[in-house]
């Protein structure tokens, strides 16, 4: 895949363009499906491409977005007027906004676990926050980082959570509540 301001040029396995995505505002690929058939990116919005069709999900400008592994979902960070750092849930088909939580801190990475029932959620205020993937429940607030949590990743299994902060520490959860 290949980034400009204005498109995202997706590439077979030998480098040969295979699709181009043009793009009216500067854009941002954030995430593939399970399948490697629908990209998530942002610009002026959340948008989902499949198969040279483009959907805007959602009208929020974002940073941080994962599509759930079916390809039905999307979980985006998003940036609310008045308010410091949100998520919502979007159907991918409707636009329709399924959930959202507010944080009183910024959303500076967003995980979804591979089996698509947990989103992790790195705060600059040192938490890891695990939610319902579908409710934005908190599930378990993990604490213990000495700076804002900025890296997450889930183990393939979903069993495991490794969060990285500015501090230089690395943590390492089960990614379940007790």
């Amino acid at each position: 895949m290949r980034v400009s301001q204005q498109e995202i040029a997706v590439c077979g396995a030998d480098g040969t363009v295979e699709a181009r995505i043009p793009a009216e505002d500067p854009c941002q690929p954030l995430d593939w499906d399970a399948a490697g058939r629908k990209l998530l990116y942002s610009g002026a919005g959340v948008f989902v491409w499949e198969a040279g069709e483009t959907t805007k999900v959602a009208a929020h400008v974002t940073t941080r977005g994962r599509l759930s592994p079916p390809g039905d979902r999307v979980v985006v960070g998003m940036h609310v007027p008045g308010r410091t750092g949100a998520l919502g849930v979007f159907d991918v088909q409707t636009g329709e906004q399924l959930a959202e939580r507010h944080f009183n801190e910024t959303v500076n990475d967003l995980e979804l676990s591979p089996d698509g029932t947990l989103v992790a959620l790195g705060g600059e205020y040192r938490n890891v926050y695990l939610l319902d993937a579908q409710t934005l429940e908190i599930v378990e607030n993990l604490s213990g980082h000495k700076g804002a949590v900025f890296s997450l990743a889930w183990a393939p299994d979903s069993a495991c959570l490794v969060s990285v902060a500015v501090s230089g520490t690395v943590r390492g959860s089960t990614g379940r509540a007790s």
